[in-house]
């Protein structure tokens, strides 16, 4: 009998979820459909941004974050140097400029060892010696991994092209 009742209520969370859902994506996509039809008509949109998906959203959203993260600590902290224009438009990064990749650096420095912070609170490992020092550790590989990864990217790009460039001649 509980095991039933216990489905039941699953079951019961399941379709409450989906009408949440429902009723929160159902307006959206009526008024996408109306601008898909104002569009069509002939009538451009004023602002593209009513259209993009939540994903995309989510991904500006982030990416003008890490720019105006970037453009702070570059201004506050100018002894961290920041990557080049051309070490990013070697790897193949053309339209992220070096203060976003700073901002994302900073991110990847506060977000690696807040996560494995995280951990091994979860875990309930005390913070002595190793732990303390794997945390600190990882600030310094949050920071440099990113800068390392364009750089690596860039030089790899860089030698195939030349490697590939005398059969071009």
């Amino acid at each position: 009998m509980v095991y039933l009742m216990f489905a039941l209520g699953i079951v019961l969370v399941g379709v409450s979820g989906r009408l949440v859902a429902r009723a929160v994506v159902v307006p959206r996509m009526q008024i996408k459909a109306h601008l898909r039809e104002i569009n069509d008509y002939g009538f451009d949109s004023i602002d593209d941004g009513i259209l993009l998906s939540p994903t995309e959203r989510f991904k500006q959203s982030v990416r003008e974050l890490a720019t105006k993260l970037g453009r702070s600590m570059m201004s506050s902290v100018p002894m961290l140097p920041a990557l080049e224009k051309t070490e990013i438009t070697a790897a193949g990064y053309y339209v992220i400029s070096p203060e976003q990749v700073h901002g994302y650096r900073l991110m990847a420095a506060f977000g690696l060892p807040l996560g494995l912070f995280l951990l091994l609170a979860a875990s309930a490992t005390p913070m002595t010696g190793l732990p303390l020092l794997l945390l600190l550790t990882s600030i310094a590989a949050g920071w440099q991994m990113p800068a390392f990864m364009i750089r690596k990217r860039g030089t790899k790009r860089i030698d195939e092209i030349e490697r590939a460039l005398p059969e071009l001649i």
